[in-house]
């Protein structure tokens, strides 16, 4: 058994070789095909989700989102290390 690739959801992963990060938490980015519909930023927390959509705090998470996918592994570096996982388990 090893990783599948597909063409959705792409993932990345973070190593912790890459040092520490300014995400702050666990968050989505919601996009939508419909034209006019903004993005909207999924922030969850131990007791509870927001659901945040103004455009200078969107904004802020994709800079964010930017930068922590330039420091993580690309996608084929990911499933190289999740290959390597799964064959030492």
């Amino acid at each position: 058994t090893g990783v599948q690739t597909c063409a959705l959801p792409i993932f990345q992963i973070l190593p912790f070789s890459a040092g520490g990060h300014d995400a702050g938490g666990t968050f989505m980015i919601l996009r939508f095909a419909e034209p006019g519909v903004a993005d909207v930023v999924y922030s969850e927390q131990l007791t509870g989700a927001t659901y945040l959509d103004k455009p200078g705090t969107t904004d802020h998470y994709l800079d964010i989102m930017n930068r922590l996918g330039v420091a993580a592994l690309s996608t084929a570096e990911t499933v190289n290390f999740l290959q390597e996982i799964i064959r030492e388990i």
